[in-house]
C-alpha cells in the first residue's frame, strides 16, 4: 500500500517527510480530521537538512493506492488549521479539517417549508460553500412523508443539518451521519449514510483483529416517554415494562408535534441499554464512522455501527481502532414495549378543549372537573355515585367485562364515537375529566341543565338517561348523598389541577433543560411578547421545583419571580453564573435562561414573538444583566 501526501496549495508531496499519520472521525463531530507529523529541524542543528514549508491554510489531500490492484483512492481533502512544534523535538504537527468545518463554523438563518429533507440539507450546503454529493443514494432524504418545515435563526450549518436527520430519525428510527469524501471526479462532497449501510469487509479475530473490548451501559437508557400537548399536559405514555421494572424509571419528554406521527416520533426516543464495543484491527480504509461493519470475535458478534474511528499510518503500517455500538433495527420494537394515552398522527388536530387541564383519575379530580363544567355541587355528586356504581377506584380504563369501558362503562360504539371525539380535539382518552366532560357536554348535546340539583334526584336521572344501567338497588342515590356530604362539610374538596409538574428528565440539568427547550422551542406564549417570564418558567420546570411552582402560580411578572425567589436572587457576577439560572436585565425588565457556558441562553424573544435559543445573552437590545436567580439550585 502507499500513501500519498500532497499540499496542493504549494504543489509539494509531503509524503517522503511524514514520519506518522491519523486519518480519524466520529459521529458527534462535524467532519473527519487528519493529524500527521513531519521531520523538521533548525540549521543549528543540521545544517544540510532542508525543511517544507507547510502552514496554517494550506489545502493537504491524502490518497491511497493498492499495491496489488494499483488503484488509487482519493480519502481526505482539507485545510490545514493547526501547526504545533515544541523546540526540543525533530517533529513538526499538522492538524487538518475537511470541508465540513466550514459548516460547523459558519452560522444561517433559513426556512425550510414542507421540503424534502435533501433539498433542506442541499440548501444548507450552496449556502455556506459546501458542495453536497448524490443525496438520492440515502432514499430517505427524498421521501416526501418526511417533508420538514422549521425556521433556524443565527445557527451553524451543521447543527441546521443535524436537526433535518434527526427529525428524519424520528420517522425511520435509523441514525443518520453526514460526511465528506471525492466524488467520481475527484471533487469533496458532502454525502449522507443511514447506518445500517454496511462495508463490504468482514472483521474477523482469525484475520485482522488484534484486541476487542465489550462494554454495557444504562446510561443513556430511556424507558418511558411522557408525550405532552403543546400546554405541557401530559397525553399519554410509552414504556418499556420490563426495564422500568429491572432498572427504574428513566422518562424523557415529548412535546406532540402536528408535523410528525406522534406514537413513532416518541417511541423513537426510548434507548435500551447500550452495548459498545471497541476493537484494534489491521486498517480497512471504508471501516468509517457512520458505516455500519460486521464482526466476528469472542465477545463481539454481529453487525455494528462504527461511531468513531481513528486510522494510524506510521512505519509503513497501517492500523486502526473502531468504537461500534449494536445496530437494533427500528423495527425490531421490545415486545414488552406499551402506550397508553393519546398519539395524534402528523397533521392532527393537537388542541385541548376548553376548560381541559390535568386533572388526576380520582374522586378530587372529577369533583375539580365537574366544577370547571360548571355543574352544581348536587349535580356533581348525583353523577359520582353512579360512577362509584361503575367503577369504584376511578380508572378511566376500566373495561370489568370485557366490553365496556371507562368510569361510566360506555359500550363499544358510544367509545368508538368518544375515542372520535378525543382525536378531533387532542384529548387522553384515558382520563376521567375527559370522559365526564365528553358525557355531560357533547355525547348527547349539552346535559348540564338537565340535570337535577338535588343529590339523589340526580343519581336517578344520570342512571336512567346516560348510564342506562337498569340497576335499582338505591346504592347511587345513597353514594350521592355521601358525597353531597363530602363536599359540603369539606372532607372531599377539588383538587388544583397540575398545569406543569418538575419531569425528571433522563440525565444531567444540561440535557432536563435541553429537553424543556425542545418542549417550547419555536412556540408563542400565552402573553405574547411580555412572555419571558411564561418561557423561563415553562422550560424551567423541567429540571426546576422553583419554576415549576412559579408556573403553577401563574407567575407572569418579572417583579414577582424576583421577590418569590427571595435571597437566591443575587447580583449579576459573571463568575456566579452557572447553566440554568435566570438572568434578570435592568429594573426587572427582562428575564431568560442561562444555556451554557458558551453565554447562549433560551426564552421568550420580544422581537420574534417566540421562544428561541441565542448565542450571547449579552446582546439583549441595549438591556444589561443586573441579577441572577440561582434556578440551577431551585
Amino acid at each position: 500500500m502507499t500513501w500519498l501526501l500532497n499540499d496542493v496549495t504549494k504543489a509539494i508531496d509531503v509524503s517522503p517527510y511524514v514520519t506518522s499519520m491519523t486519518w480519524s472521525g466520529d459521529l458527534s463531530s462535524a467532519g473527519r480530521k487528519l493529524e500527521f507529523s513531519i521531520a523538521y529541524t533548525t540549521a543549528v542543528k543540521d545544517s544540510g537538512w532542508k525543511n517544507i514549508a507547510l502552514e496554517v491554510g494550506d489545502r493537504v489531500t491524502l490518497t491511497y493506492t493498492d499495491d496489488k490492484t494499483m488503484q488509487s483512492t482519493p480519502l481526505f481533502n482539507g485545510v490545514i488549521f493547526l501547526q504545533n512544534r515544541a523546540s526540543e523535538s525533530y517533529t513538526m504537527e499538522f492538524c487538518a479539517f475537511d470541508n465540513m468545518v466550514y459548516l460547523a463554523k459558519s452560522k444561517m438563518s433559513i426556512k425550510f417549508d414542507k421540503a424534502l429533507p435533501k433539498d433542506c440539507i442541499e440548501r444548507v450546503c450552496n449556502t455556506l460553500g459546501v458542495t453536497p454529493g448524490d443525496l438520492t443514494k440515502c432514499a430517505d432524504l427524498t421521501n416526501g412523508t418526511y417533508a420538514y418545515s422549521n425556521v433556524f435563526d443565527a445557527q451553524a450549518g451543521s447543527e441546521i443539518i443535524a436537526a433535518v436527520l434527526e427529525y428524519l430519525r424520528s420517522w425511520t428510527g435509523w441514525r443518520y451521519h453526514v460526511y465528506m469524501a471525492a466524488d467520481k471526479n475527484g471533487k469533496q462532497v458532502l454525502n449522507v449514510v443511514r447506518a445500517d449501510t454496511a462495508i463490504d469487509d468482514v472483521i474477523t479475530a482469525e484475520t485482522n483483529i488484534t484486541g476487542a473490548k465489550h462494554g454495557v451501559s444504562i446510561e443513556s437508557m430511556v424507558n418511558q416517554v411522557c408525550v405532552v400537548n403543546k400546554d405541557g399536559v401530559a397525553t399519554g405514555y410509552i414504556s418499556t415494562k420490563d426495564d422500568i421494572d429491572k432498572y427504574g424509571l428513566l422518562q424523557e419528554v415529548y412535546k406532540i408535534d402536528d408535523k410528525k406521527d406522534t406514537k413513532t416520533a416518541a417511541t423513537a426516543l426510548l434507548r435500551k441499554k447500550e452495548e459498545t464495543s471497541s476493537i484494534e484491527a489491521v486498517g480497512s480504509i471504508q471501516a468509517i464512522a457512520g458505516y455500519a461493519i460486521n464482526v466476528q470475535e469472542e465477545q463481539i458478534n454481529g453487525k455494528f455501527l462504527i461511531s468513531s474511528d481513528s486510522h494510524k499510518i506510521e512505519s509503513g503500517l497501517h492500523t486502526m481502532s473502531l468504537d461500534l455500538v449494536y445496530i437494533v433495527p427500528p423495527d425490531n420494537k421490545d415486545a414488552t414495549t406499551s402506550s397508553q394515552g393519546y398519539f395524534p398522527a402528523a397533521g392532527a388536530n393537537a388542541k385541548i378543549s376548553s376548560g381541559t387541564a390535568n386533572y388526576s383519575n380520582t374522586e378530587a379530580g372529577v369533583l375539580a372537573k365537574g366544577k370547571a363544567l360548571g355543574l352544581s355541587d348536587g349535580q356533581i355528586a348525583g353523577i359520582m355515585g353512579n360512577i362509584k356504581a361503575e367503577d369504584s377506584t376511578y380508572d378511566p380504563a376500566v373495561c370489568a367485562d370485557g366490553e365496556h369501558v371507562g368510569i361510566f362503562q360506555f359500550s363499544q360504539e358510544r367509545w368508538k364515537k368518544y375515542v372520535e371525539w378525543c382525536d378531533k380535539n387532542g384529548n387522553d382518552y384515558y382520563n376521567a375529566g375527559n370522559q365526564l366532560e365528553y358525557a355531560t357536554v357533547y355525547e348527547n348535546g349539552d346535559i348540564r341543565n338537565q340535570i337535577p340539583d338535588d343529590p339523589q334526584q340526580a343519581a336517578t336521572w344520570w342512571n336512567e338517561n346516560v348510564e342506562i344501567s337498569g340497576d335499582n338497588s338505591g346504592n347511587r342515590e345513597a353514594w350521592a348523598s355521601d358525597y353531597a356530604t363530602a363536599i359540603a362539610n369539606g372532607s372531599l374538596v377539588p383538587e388544583v389541577p397540575a398545569q406543569v409538574t418538575t419531569y425528571t428528565a433522563n440525565g444531567t440539568l444540561d440535557q432536563q433543560l435541553q429537553t424543556g427547550f425542545n418542549a417550547w422551542n419555536g412556540v408563542t406564549m400565552d402573553n405574547g411578547t411580555e412572555g419571558c417570564v411564561e418561557a423561563a418558567t415553562k422550560i424551567g420546570s423541567y429540571y426546576s421545583p422553583f419554576l415549576a411552582q412559579e408556573y403553577n402560580n401563574g407567575v407572569v411578572s418579572v417583579p414577582t419571580l424576583v421577590a418569590d425567589a427571595g435571597s437566591n436572587c443575587i447580583a449579576f457576577d459573571p463568575t456566579k453564573l452557572e447553566e440554568g439560572d435566570v438572568i434578570v436585565y435592568g429594573d426587572n425588565r427582562h428575564v431568560v435562561i442561562a444555556a451554557g457556558p458558551d453565554g447562549s441562553y433560551v426564552g421568550n424573544s420580544s422581537g420574534q414573538n417566540r421562544v428561541v435559543k441565542g448565542s450571547d445573552f449579552y446582546a439583549m437590545d441595549g438591556l444589561y444583566p443586573t441579577k441572577i436567580i440561582k434556578t440551577s439550585h431551585m
